[in-house]
């Protein structure tokens, strides 16, 4: 009896349905060697698919995830130019400070206020060069955010991330 015919004896077996199951089972593999793959790439956040940087033509720029975790930290990297005088001022949106909570602030800014507008910090410049402002924060909700940012009274720099549950 040839090896892919299907026997009654000593126990029944349906070749057809054996093969059938068996491409399933590859398929099943495949599939979850691809969401895997998917994760340690970024697609479900921290990952080289989820990092994004955007600038302006002012020299603001911010490196953010644009995919993230409820549950996880995040941070918000903002490269401030060096401001001809004083201090320089990043304004955070008023939906950035619904949607997360900010857990720490690197360098500690001088100053800092909120209002309805968003929230407002001011950092001492370090020798003329720009300023490098981490943000560690934790997302409050899950969903698409649209957010801004913008330095010293300039533009906003809009941008949309979405927050897994």
């Amino acid at each position: 009896m040839r090896e892919n015919e299907s026997r009654n004896y000593p126990v029944h077996e349906d070749m057809r349905f054996q093969y059938a199951s068996w491409i399933v089972e590859r398929a099943a593999w495949l599939l979850l060697g691809l969401v895997a793959f998917a994760g340690m790439a970024g697609l479900f956040a921290h990952g080289w698919l989820s990092k994004s940087t955007i600038s302006t033509n002012s020299g603001l720029s911010l490196e953010y995830e644009r995919l993230q975790r409820q549950s996880a930290l995040s941070r918000f990297v903002i490269h401030i130019p060096a401001p001809q005088h004083g201090n320089a001022q990043v304004r955070l949106g008023s939906a950035f400070q619904h949607a997360f909570q900010i857990e720490d602030i690197q360098p500690r800014p001088t100053a800092s206020s909120a209002d309805a507008a968003g929230l407002d910090f001011s950092f001492a410049p370090s020798g003329g060069k720009e300023v490098v402002a981490v943000i560690w924060t934790r997302p409050r909700e899950f969903g698409f955010m649209r957010l801004q940012v913008s330095a010293s009274g300039g533009a906003p720099l809009a941008f949309t991330i979405f927050v897994y549950p």
